[in-house]
């Protein structure tokens, strides 16, 4: 039956705006939390790095103290030791003039106390220092001028020694003062440039975190005005796990149960719309046949009364010939009060609050009875193969003749669509495990794979506009799961469909 009608009400599974998986949940709080430490984290680390820089700029400072002293020692070594050599030249010449030996060995005194107090701990004026102080031991215990004279020497000696250490200590200190300079610039700079660019690390997180809430906070705002609008397909994108994100899917699922809502009203709404067309035709059908019936049993009560007057010879006029015209008036005056009858037995359907026992095999004759008014249903070879020992069920007996009469209409638009020489619809019923079992085939144009998987949706359908609504198997098969019941449609695209529907033997919903 590819003419099915079946209508499309599945639930769409709402994922993440159907876009993004579930991933770890951060709450705003949590990430201004994050963002406090990382930051907290950061001016820790700039803080360490300050002090790490001070102490080294320290550690240089203390060796340019150092140096410092150092060289200050050295310049201060310097005058005596020019003073020492003077007085060694006076000695040499007090000495040669003959006198003096005890103020000679009185000025090498003094000069083996500056000697011991500054010029030997100098290590920089080593071998020199020690040559000196043998020479100055030399010329204590011999004050001669040979002796005199090599003390001189190693005074002059120890004078050039330490001209070159000053030398070298003013340059060493003038390279720590660089070194100095060079580092506090370059700390000052890299100080400078990491708090810049944490400072702009920050705006810029900052900046794109506030952005992207103001624009899904924007786009929250744009799909609500969509739904106030009237349109329920709208999907918030689900690109966030925080609040926002939860907001985004809350809307989402709003939106979703609003569209699932306004669904199910839709096809409430039809329902109630096809029940209360089927009780005004019911009711129209009830009128006409009363109407109809009438004159319909009046017509046959006056052929009667002919046909007796005839036989009485009280109509001495009434020809043979006419006679059997009055047989043939009666016997379609017959057969007229036959269709209204079982109009009228139609009719008499009404919707029950509560199920009924009910001849299944006798639904289904008057359906057929009723669907042969169909000027299609005349040349479809219309078989009942009715189980004569079917037992009786429980349900509603305008609800099954809804989903027979569903049923056997998609068999006849099937065959109609798929034009074939003879086509044959075959009603079978019979009992199975299940229960009571209803098979309606024909051999109209069938289904593939793909309408059939879609076929008992509500509002799918594969009819023109205006030819079906999408409910028929939606109501047959939510009548007969209310019954307790199962349908199945077996179908194969161009050689037919085969339904079959099996209801409990015991009530609604009941177990056998």
């Amino acid at each position: 039956m590819a003419a099915t009608e079946a209508g499309s009400a599945g639930a769409e599974a709402s994922s993440a705006g159907g876009n993004v998986a579930p991933g770890r949940t951060w709450s705003l709080r949590t990430k201004s939390q994050v963002a406090y430490l990382t930051l907290a984290l950061y001016a820790l680390f700039l803080t360490a790095f300050i002090f790490y820089q001070k102490h080294e700029l320290l550690q240089q400072f203390d060796q340019l103290q150092l140096a410092y002293g150092a060289e200050t020692r050295l310049r201060e070594l310097g005058p005596t030791l020019v003073q020492a050599m003077e007085d060694q030249r006076t000695n040499l010449r007090t000495l040669s003039a003959g006198y003096g030996e005890g103020h000679i060995r009185s000025h090498l005194e003094y000069l083996r106390e500056v000697y011991d107090r500054s010029i030997s701990t100098q290590a920089g004026l080593q071998p020199e220092a020690a040559r000196l102080g043998e020479a100055l031991d030399a010329a204590y215990e011999n004050p001669s001028p040979e002796t005199l004279r090599a003390l001189g020497e190693r005074l002059q000696a120890v004078y050039t020694r330490l001209d070159k250490l000053l030398t070298r200590s003013e340059a060493h200190r003038n390279g720590l003062i660089d070194s100095y300079r060079a580092q506090s610039d370059r700390v000052s700079s890299l100080a400078l440039l990491l708090g810049l660019l944490g400072l702009s690390l920050l705006g810029v997180i900052n900046g794109v975190f506030f952005s992207r809430l103001a624009r899904d906070l924007g786009n929250l705002e744009v799909a609500t005005r969509r739904i106030l609008k009237g349109d329920r397909s709208i999907k918030v994108p689900l690109a966030r796990h925080d609040e926002a994100g939860q907001l985004a899917m809350a809307f989402n699922q709003l939106s979703e149960a609003l569209r699932n809502q306004e669904r199910a009203l839709e096809i409430e709404r039809r329902k109630n719309f096809h029940q209360e067309k089927m009780a005004a035709i019911g009711t129209l059908s009830a009128g006409i046949a009363h109407e109809v019936g009438n004159p319909i049993a009046a017509i046959e009560a006056l052929v009667r009364d002919i046909q007796r007057d005839a036989a009485a010879g009280g109509c001495p006029y009434l020809s043979e010939e006419a006679g059997c015209k009055l047989d043939m008036v009666l016997r379609h005056a017959e057969r007229l009060g036959k269709i209204t009858r079982e109009i009228s037995g139609f009719a008499r359907q009404r919707p029950t609050s509560q199920p009924e026992l009910l001849d299944l095999n006798s639904l289904i004759r008057n359906t057929c009875r009723l669907m042969r008014f169909d000027a299609r249903w005349k040349n479809i070879d219309l078989q009942l193969k009715l189980d004569n020992n079917l037992p009786a069920i429980t349900g509603m007996s305008d609800q099954l003749t809804q989903v027979v009469m569903n049923l056997l209409v998609n068999a006849a638009d099937a065959i109609e669509e798929a034009g074939t020489g003879q086509p044959v619809i075959a009603v079978t019923t019979g009992v199975h495990k299940e229960g009571v079992c209803i098979e309606i085939r024909d051999n109209g144009c069938g289904m593939d794979e793909a309408i059939l998987k879609h076929a008992e949706e509500t509002f799918f359908t594969t009819k023109e506009v205006g030819k079906g609504t999408g409910l028929g198997l939606s109501l047959c098969s939510s009548i007969i799961e209310a019954h307790g019941g199962r349908m199945e449609i077996d179908s194969v695209f161009g050689q037919g469909t085969l339904v079959k529907v099996c209801l409990p033997l015991r009530g609604m919903g009941g177990k056998q």
